[in-house]
């Protein structure tokens, strides 16, 4: 669930008379996964993000009450609190920026809980343009600041029940007789031989493609106008969790979860986690490049952008190595080599450091 906002607007429905004023309830997502709105369960579906069925189930409260929910949601999860309103178009927004859930309080269970009244809604701020995003390129040398990279960016099993009751073996029919044919006088033709048996096709499974809009382009949105919003520490915890939920239904090496991973390394660079937006980006980079996808030279980049903020030498140079390893095998016959030639000289000028 991790972000309850930024869903798309759905077909006007018919508004009930009721009070304009807006309603105000409690969601609560613990750790394990189980939600709470009002104090009361919701459960997802088969297949169904936690967050679509809340949501769902905010919208359904929008339209019995006649008026816009606000909601107050306190995710475990991701150990922020996010309050958004949702419209009666079934759309929701933030109302305000997202806040860390204060450490060691105990959530109180659902009977006791009382709904806490939110503050007046903060105004939508104004739409903010569409920036096309930096593409990173790595350092020319040891003395330039390359600028950032561009983000091309377990269930527990059901308990098992006992052992069935073993059903009788089924009685094989006896073998029919087929009788031979009247011998004619003419003469007998060939016998056609049988066909060969043809095994039956193996079914593969269907990938869950009708869930990679929800997984993939909604986090997306969201962690971009969180960076936009400067909310960089909700945007990193946010970008972990969007990219492990992703991978669970899609798998680590799908190209949309290959897309939340490397704006999960873009974060992580402008958080300052350095050593993490490294090593992701050329972990991406190792995929795509077992593939030859073109976008592995651009995770190569990314992961050079990072390399180039680190300063302890030993550190540099074993990582600077594995870089440059990947970065030969990742760049198409006839690229320009002369960021790689100088990635190669920064490591020689670290080596001649240590050495001393």
């Amino acid at each position: 669930m991790s972000l309850f906002s930024r869903r798309g607007r759905r077909p006007e429905p018919t508004q009930r008379p009721g009070s304009a004023e807006p309603v105000h309830v409690e969601v609560y997502v613990t750790a394990d996964g189980r939600a709470e709105v009002a104090g009361r369960p919701v459960v997802a579906g088969v297949g169904e993000p936690l967050q679509d069925a809340v949501l769902d189930y905010l919208h359904r409260q929008v339209l019995s009450h006649g008026a816009p929910v606000l909601a107050n949601v306190r995710d475990e999860r991701i150990g922020w609190i996010t309050p958004i309103q949702v419209s009666a178009d079934g759309s929701s927004r933030f109302t305000a920026g997202p806040v860390p859930l204060p450490e060691a309080v105990p959530v109180p269970p659902a009977a006791s809980r009382a709904p806490v009244p939110l503050p007046a809604p903060v105004p939508a701020p104004p739409a903010v343009a569409e920036v096309p995003e930096p593409t990173p390129t790595p350092a020319a040398a040891v003395v330039e600041e390359p600028p950032a990279p561009r983000p091309v960016a377990p269930v527990e099993p059901a308990p098992v029940a006992g052992p069935a009751a073993v059903p009788a073996p089924v009685q094989e029919p006896e073998p029919v007789a087929i009788p031979e044919p009247a011998p004619e006088l003419v003469a007998a033709p060939e016998p056609v031989p049988a066909p060969a048996p043809v095994a039956p096709p193996v079914p593969v499974p269907p990938r869950a493609a009708a869930a990679a809009p929800d997984l993939i382009e909604g986090p997306i949105e969201r962690i971009n106008d969180a960076i936009r919003r400067g909310w960089i520490e909700w945007a990193a915890g946010h970008a972990r969790e969007s990219a492990a939920t992703a991978a669970e239904s899609l798998g680590w090496d799908d190209p949309g979860v290959l897309r939340l991973r490397e704006l999960n390394a873009y974060v992580a660079y402008v958080a300052g986690d350095i050593q993490r937006s490294f090593h992701s980006s050329l972990e991406i980079a190792r995929i795509r490049s077992g593939r030859q996808e073109p976008l592995a030279l651009q995770s190569v980049h990314n992961a050079a952008a990072a390399w180039a903020k680190v300063t302890e030498p030993v550190e540099a140079i074993a990582m600077g190595r594995d870089l440059v390893a990947l970065w030969v095998l990742a760049a198409p016959t006839g690229t320009d080599t002369s960021h790689l030639d100088a990635a190669r000289a920064r490591i020689a000028r670290l080596e001649e450091r240590v050495a001393g």
